[in-house]
């Protein structure tokens, strides 16, 4: 028998593969299949808020305390949207944080037939306010191109410094910034 894999169930696997154990979300329809494999593997912790920002907060204050890339997951369009004042403040804080959401159904990307949740140009909205994004289009694509998200993050800061009140840069300062985000087409 051929066992098929969905590609929720491929980024879980890359995931966990490149040292994710917390992942903070909404399991929304469009991620069924991610989140259905998040609960059946051990080595993934999915932790439910009630809005995008939330999780996308968890997971910056997620790395930001432990060191480690925090991954969030929302729904299309306007989870997308919700999440996007993360995904600026991780990017200005060169924080290592990474956002995996869905998208509509392969077949209706790009038509604007009014599908729920759907976005004009998903993608292109999202390369606006990350360092880089990306669809995977087929579950083979997902180890890959979960290895390039890894890849374009900034490597984790452990030490920080406040800023001194009046000036424009305090120690510890950084001045690139980055934030990536991993787009699903179901």
């Amino acid at each position: 028998m051929l066992t098929t894999m969905t590609t929720g169930e491929a980024v879980a696997g890359a995931l966990v593969r490149h040292g994710v154990g917390t992942v903070f979300g909404i399991a929304g329809a469009h991620m069924y299949d991610f989140t259905d494999a998040v609960a059946r593997t051990d080595e993934l912790d999915f932790y439910v808020t009630r809005l995008e920002q939330g999780a996308g907060y968890m997971a910056f204050g997620y790395t930001t305390s432990t060191g480690r890339t925090g991954v969030f997951t929302v729904v299309p369009g306007p989870g997308v949207l919700n999440a996007s004042v993360v995904l600026c403040t991780a990017f200005g804080a060169n924080a290592p944080v990474l956002c995996v959401t869905g998208n509509v159904m392969s077949d209706f990307i790009g038509r604007g037939r009014g599908q729920l949740h759907e976005l004009p140009d998903q993608l292109a909205t999202m390369r606006g306010f990350a360092r880089w994004a990306e669809r995977i289009n087929h579950p083979s694509k997902a180890p890959g191109l979960v290895a390039e998200a890894f890849r374009l993050l900034p490597n984790p800061i452990r030490t920080r410094y406040a800023r001194r009140p009046g000036s424009s840069r305090g120690p510890g300062t950084r001045s690139s910034s980055s934030a990536t985000i991993i787009r699903l087409a179901c």
